[in-house]
């Protein structure tokens, strides 16, 4: 993006006194989308032969939704890695444990995976990347106690380019 290309206001953007804020309705939106569109898009991903999804169960959002969607997953012979941290406030408040203690049982799940590209986002929101690598590592043992039968993945980003490493571990 383009640091001096301002936008003001937007239908899913933040301001003074909105209500509900856009935020708000854009997590609402993305949920309301998801129940509309997930049956178009397996039949599209399984037409490709994929057999492997990545997904992310948000920290409010309808389990039995979720559930369904694993369903049509696994009935498709389509395997989830299950994203269930994006944020630092994802691995404090261990939101990543529920969600491997809601789903840990499915057949659809292979794997769950921490993070998205977090060395591209500053590290979860933690002030340098040896904590981020510190929380993923705790959060990991933690997930491998609930549920020793998953691997534990966790995403970085990759510029696939000539350029020096985005995160060095003396980073701020």
């Amino acid at each position: 993006s383009n640091p001096s290309e301002t936008v003001p206001y937007g239908f899913f953007f933040d301001w003074p006194n909105r209500n509900p804020q856009g935020h708000v309705v854009l997590r609402f939106w993305l949920q309301e989308e998801v129940k509309a569109r997930y049956l178009i898009d397996l039949a599209l991903i399984a037409s490709m032969s994929a057999n492997t999804v990545r997904l992310y169960d948000e920290p409010n959002s309808d389990a039995t939704v979720s559930r369904q969607i694993l369903d049509k997953c696994y009935l498709r012979g389509i395997m989830v890695i299950m994203t269930v941290a994006v944020s630092k406030e994802d691995l404090d408040n261990g939101r990543h444990l529920v969600v491997v203690d809601r789903y840990k049982d499915h057949p659809a799940i292979l794997m769950w995976a921490l993070g998205n590209e977090w060395n591209f986002n500053r590290y979860y929101g933690y002030t340098t990347m040896a904590e981020a690598i510190a929380a993923t590592n705790n959060a990991a043992v933690q997930m491998r106690s609930r549920d020793p039968n998953h691997p534990v993945s966790s995403v970085l980003g990759d510029r696939f380019s000539a350029e020096p490493p985005v995160c060095n571990p003396t980073d701020p």
